[in-house]
């Protein structure tokens, strides 16, 4: 199994949250771009700033890696043209994937036509402009039931708005790893109610995978990618674990 090839190795941390200098700080940032290259790993996910930094290197070097970034992180609660003009950006700087939160909060209050209106819109924007687009549902923050609704309503609606190709490059995404709670990422059962209840949209497990034994585990359920920050130690090139 060529594991690189699920992995999405992330880099999603502030320097506040590293306790950096800014220069020590994007060194990490570069550390991260330039290990995914040099292992033949799909993707790096850095945040937007960062965008035009791992595309830049990546073009280069004509490296295979992928740049992924995330829009509307941690919380989802930007409004729909907040999220568009955001993923502008980002596709401007050179993105060729975009990770969206959802706005679970107003899901899960009912709204199901504002999540709608941001899912068509977003993805609609995304796929004209030949990107691939990843709905991060933060299962932390849902019920077994609310997860099962989400990934139906999603999966549902991306069949009746874009066509069978398309649909390929429509993923449902676990976490962001930064939700108040424990465990706050990935898990097997909810993992297995996303593919079974968000099919045919491909699924990317993210939050706390640590180890290859994780990450085979997802893989052999059936996910599509793996997004983690411990994509070295996944592949047996370090003994570091990091706890996002």
């Amino acid at each position: 199994m060529e594991i690189n090839k699920y992995i999405e190795s992330t880099f999603l941390k502030t320097e506040q949250e590293t306790g950096l200098q800014p220069v020590k700080h994007l060194r990490e940032v570069y550390q991260c771009i330039l290990d995914a290259h040099e292992n033949t790993i799909f993707a790096v996910v850095v945040r937007p700033e960062n965008v035009s930094l791992a595309k830049s290197f990546y073009k280069h070097i004509d490296s295979k890696s992928k740049v992924v970034t995330v829009i509307s992180f941690p919380d989802g609660n930007h409004c729909s043209t907040e999220k568009l003009s955001e993923a502008e950006i980002a596709i401007n700087r050179g993105a060729d994937e975009l990770d969206f939160v959802i706005n679970y909060n107003e899901f899960k209050k009912g709204n199901h036509k504002l999540i709608l209106e941001e899912f068509i819109n977003c993805t609609r924007f995304c796929l004209e402009k030949g990107k691939v687009v990843k709905w991060i549902i933060e299962t932390a923050a849902l019920t077994e039931e609310e997860i099962i609704s989400i990934c139906e309503l999603l999966s549902r609606t991306a069949q009746e708005e874009f066509s069978q190709e398309q649909l390929n490059s429509i993923f449902l995404k676990s976490s962001t790893g930064y939700y108040d709670a424990v465990p706050n990422g990935a898990s097997k059962e909810n993992i297995e109610l996303m593919i079974k209840h968000g099919s045919p949209l491909p699924v990317k497990a993210s939050g706390g995978i640590k180890t290859k034994e994780d990450a085979e585990k997802y893989i052999a359920l059936g996910v599509k990618r793996i997004g983690t920050s411990n994509a070295l130690k996944i592949l047996g090139k370090s003994e570091k674990t990091d706890n996002y």
